[in-house]
């Protein structure tokens, strides 16, 4: 393509500066985005056009050799005229003259907490294996039985004891009516003990099932049964766990190598890594996953301030990257996924399974972040993978948390900040620097 169709393709003159050419990538970009109505073919042609001509020094030899342009600045001529050369190529410069471009300003160490996380396990599986311990168990609150003992027994005494009472008092209220009272007192007596007894007995086996009503009713009842069953089941999801992991320390002790000192002195070496259990392997992973992103990150201009491996908050809340720019803050989450990675209706897929968990995982972290700054949340959150695990590279927005998430491949995360995230507005350069300061300041690098 000529330089004429790249000018044209961002529709700018050819005069244009680069304050208003990115301003027109990024409109074209939005423009021509399919997932905004435009088509593949002019979302690629937007991109190289950009890559051409976003770029000072491509932008200088493209327009050097476009087609009518001046090559009276070539350094010799050409030894065969009619040979046609590749446009906009040249020899690599020398170190002299190698124009030196500012970078980004970096912090921390992209990775560094997962790899020691990795040696820690891995000199623990390795070297020194400790069995699991066994759970204490649960503190038992005393049983019901006594507490219907302590309350029933009371209620028990008081009403055999009214019940006898006021047999033996209607009784009497009777005999006094019938005129039988006076003069037979001395024959009664054995009657009334009858009565007595009789109305006692009916007064403990009624105050049997009025006690235990009762104490069904006790609102201090309720919350000690409910406290009983959620200590019983926590004991024994205490107890499941602990067999689980004595049968997973026994699974380890029998694949433990016999060649234990050779692995400890390498522990990155393919061999090691081969052997350590998944558990393990996956803080190794985790790290060459972040450290994949910082080199992706590398590239970007001087605009952007970039920390790598953090701790936010009070409860340390891990963080990737936090990304500072144009656009404001910006979280960036390194993943790694067993298989390929696609985008159906808004939603993450891990080899043909929703990914919900890393949705889920993402709150808090974003929770923490907008918590620890006090600055009024993060612009967007970047979920970057592997190019190889994903099916388009390119930034797709997802669903599920309320702040707009995208989905990158590594190869084009640079380029997709530099121009901007689709749907984010750029921020005032008072309002990028105040978000700069508050992350320098408030954020710490992890251990």
């Amino acid at each position: 393509m000529s330089a004429r169709d790249h000018y044209r393709v961002l529709r700018v003159p050819k005069s244009v500066d680069t304050h208003e050419l990115k301003r027109a990538y990024r409109r074209m970009q939005r423009w021509s985005h399919p997932d905004t109505g435009g088509s593949a073919e002019h979302f690629q042609q937007v991109q190289e056009a950009w890559h051409v001509l976003g770029h000072p020094q491509r932008r200088a030899d493209y327009d050097r050799h476009r087609p009518g342009g001046t090559h009276s600045t070539d350094p010799e001529p050409r030894a065969n005229p009619t040979a046609q050369e590749p446009p906009y190529r040249r020899s690599p410069p020398t170190a002299r003259e190698r124009p030196r471009v500012r970078r980004a300003d970096s912090h921390g160490h992209p990775g560094g907490s997962a790899r020691l996380q990795y040696l820690d396990q891995f000199r623990a599986w390795l070297v020194d294996p400790t069995p699991p311990v066994p759970p204490k168990p649960a503190l038992r609150l005393r049983g019901t039985g006594r507490m219907f003992l302590r309350t029933g027994l009371k209620l028990s005494v008081q009403m055999t004891a009214g019940f006898a009472a006021g047999a033996v008092a209607l009784i009497l209220v009777v005999a006094w009516g019938q005129g039988m009272l006076l003069g037979h007192l001395d024959e009664m007596w054995i009657p009334l003990a009858w009565v007595a007894g009789l109305g006692g007995a009916a007064g403990a086996l009624c105050s049997v099932p009025i006690g235990l009503m009762r104490m069904l009713l006790d609102p201090y009842y309720r919350q000690r049964t409910r406290v009983r069953r959620e200590t019983a089941r926590r004991d024994r999801a205490a107890q499941e766990e602990h067999r689980s992991a004595v049968q997973a320390f026994e699974v380890t002790m029998r694949h433990r190598p016999a060649n234990a000192h050779e692995l400890q002195a390498t522990p990155f070496s393919g061999e090691a890594v081969r052997m350590v259990p998944a558990t393990v392997r996956r803080w190794l992973e985790k790290a060459i996953s972040e450290e994949g992103t910082a080199r992706a990150l590398a590239p970007l201009g001087p605009e952007f301030s970039i920390w790598h491996d953090l701790h936010v908050g009070a409860a340390k809340t891990r963080i990737d990257h936090l990304v500072v720019g144009p656009q404001g803050l910006i979280l960036i989450a390194s993943l790694t996924a067993p298989g390929p990675v696609t985008i159906e209706f808004d939603a993450l897929v891990h080899s043909g399974r929703k990914a919900t968990e890393v949705v889920a995982d993402l709150l808090p972290r974003l929770s923490a972040v907008a918590k620890a700054l006090e600055i009024g949340g993060v612009s967007a959150a970047v979920l970057v993978y592997p190019d190889a695990l994903l099916v388009d590279a390119r930034p797709r927005r997802i669903g599920g948390c309320s702040v707009p998430t995208f989905v990158v491949g590594a190869s084009v995360l640079a380029g997709e900040l530099e121009s901007g995230l689709p749907g984010i507005d750029a921020g005032a350069a008072w309002q990028v620097a105040r978000v700069r300061a508050r992350v320098d300041e408030r954020v710490a690098f992890a251990e």
